[in-house]
């Protein structure tokens, strides 16, 4: 599922984001955040060409999409000789690419709705499908090690935005 807890040996500034503990509404928008390899092969093939810079004065890749729908999945198998999975994921329209994995997906109000996982792709109509482990999992995940992570329970909700509260 891409989860894994990482420890640090001293406080980090800044404050944990808030892990939405509900289905997003269809057509909520989503942002995804991370550092795909893709980005670095092109940083390394390009190293000549931008002298002086550093793979860690690079931004993380960030990209746009909407919510589709959540549902839950039961022994899937998702990858050739793969483990099977058994989870809640999104499915949304919001681009990664390998090196995401692992990575949050936000919406507007900052929450972590899900984890970046795998995408499915049909070459012969040129479409891709974006799958994200659903947020509930993380916060399953969390408290099974013994973490309380910081909850938000409640939608989304931003004047003038409809598509953050507005099922279709």
């Amino acid at each position: 599922k891409d989860l894994a807890i990482i420890e640090a040996n001293e406080d980090l500034p800044g404050t944990a984001f808030q892990i939405a503990d509900y289905d997003p509404a269809r057509d909520t928008d989503f942002e995804a955040v991370g550092f795909p390899g893709l980005a670095d092969f092109a940083t390394q093939r390009s190293a000549n060409r931008m002298p002086g810079l550093t793979k860690d004065q690079l931004d993380p890749i960030k990209t746009q999409g909407r919510m589709q729908r959540a549902f839950d999945v039961t022994d899937a198998q998702v990858v050739t000789d793969g483990p099977r999975l058994t989870t809640r994921l999104l499915l949304h329209t919001t681009p990664f690419s390998p090196g995401n994995s692992g990575g949050p997906l936000f919406n507007r109000c900052n929450q972590v709705v899900g984890v970046n996982t795998f995408t499915a792709t049909d070459r012969n109509v040129a479409a891709t499908l974006f799958h994200s482990i659903h947020s509930r999992e993380v916060v399953q995940f969390l408290r099974a090690q013994n973490q309380q992570p910081r909850i938000a329970n409640s939608f989304c909700f931003l004047p003038g935005s409809y598509s953050d509260y507005l099922t279709l």
